[in-house]
């Protein structure tokens, strides 16, 4: 499963952060967020079921914008 979210995380330093957060959740995903991208997309992938808002819920906790690209 694959998902695609556009975020306001526009500097290496906060997507290092963010990533480092979602990998404590999902240790076995690939997770990457492409701050050279005008919308500072983040992809996750993983090989189970897994949700968008849950994402969108532990980004937004700790202050950025995201939301999820169809």
């Amino acid at each position: 499963m694959i998902k695609i979210f556009k975020t306001n995380i526009s500097d290496r330093n906060n997507a290092d952060r963010v990533i480092r957060m979602l990998e404590d959740d999902y240790p076995e995903f690939m997770i990457t967020i492409d701050t050279e991208d005008c919308d500072n997309v983040l992809r996750v992938e993983g090989n189970r079921m897994f949700s968008a808002e849950d994402i969108i819920d532990i980004i937004m906790v700790i202050g950025f914008t995201v939301e999820e690209m169809n």
